[in-house]
């Protein structure tokens, strides 16, 4: 039996809420087909990279979506600050 396998592993970023999100994921996809076919054989190789392409797909756009959650508000956080030093430093500009 010929399979695809991989494993993915994400680092998740401090403090964020992961949920049902697994940092470490094994996946194992077997490749159907009679090896005496090559027409046969090249379909079912087709078909399990495209489910292992797919299912990748689909657990990075996951980890995507929750990292782009945490940065934007990281950079809401961080905008607000260079909104306070701005107003800081037009005070000061204002006083002088």
């Amino acid at each position: 039996m010929i399979k695809i396998d991989y494993t993915l592993s994400v680092s998740s970023p401090k403090d964020a809420e992961i949920g049902d999100l697994s940092p470490s994921k094994s996946h194992s996809f077997e490749v159907k087909g009679d090896k005496e076919s090559y027409k046969d054989y090249y379909g079912g190789l087709r078909d399990a990279l495209g489910k292992a392409r797919n299912t990748v797909g689909d657990e990075l756009t996951k980890w995507k979506e929750l990292v782009g959650k945490d940065e934007e508000k990281l950079n809401s956080v961080k905008q607000n600050e260079r909104e306070e030093e701005e107003e800081l430093e037009e005070e000061e500009v204002c006083m002088r």
